[in-house]
């Protein structure tokens, strides 16, 4: 979700010359985050147009890779989210034409990321904070403030689903 809007591949419309002139989809990881990155190539030249109202179907069900929670496929869409962010910063845009501030790619990790956090490791939130940090936005101790954020937040589900179970 970007401004308040969620975004689906199916809803973007392009020619296909533009598509082959950027290079196609960009390849990440169970194709996580490559939707987001094709459309900032194919836009990158001429903004999209938005057509408001305009209805699209969309079928939604559990063998999507979305609502999918096993620990394995969490940490490889952790992995994709970061590589979506150091291509982002490092090869879409220059590290200094970045629309993005550090503070802003380290939000939108923290925000994607917590839903699924209870599905890491302590090991891996701390792997995937450190390699954020290293390889995306390196924010010095602000990382860390992240990474407690989003331990308290999956102690706190833990803490929660077992109060639930124990009544």
């Amino acid at each position: 979700m970007v401004h308040g809007h969620t975004s689906f591949v199916i809803e973007w419309i392009f020619r296909r010359s533009r598509f082959e002139e950027v290079g196609g989809f960009q390849r990440f990881d169970l194709a996580w985050c490559s939707d987001d990155a094709t459309w900032i190539k194919v836009g990158s030249r001429q903004p999209p147009v938005l057509v408001r109202g305009a209805p699209v179907r969309w079928r939604k069900s559990n063998q999507n890779i979305s609502p999918d929670e096993r620990p394995e496929t969490v940490w490889r869409k952790t992995n994709s989210r970061i590589d979506f962010e150091k291509w982002l910063k490092h090869e879409q845009y220059s590290d200094k034409t970045c629309p993005m501030s550090d503070f802003l790619l380290h939000d939108w990790l923290r925000k994607t990321m917590r839903p699924e956090i209870t599905f890491l490791t302590i090991g891996q939130a701390i792997q995937a904070t450190s390699r954020f940090q290293r390889e995306v936005a390196g924010v010095g101790t602000r990382g860390w403030w992240t990474l407690a954020k989003l331990l308290g937040l999956r102690q706190a589900k833990l803490v929660r689903n077992w109060w639930r179970r124990a009544r």
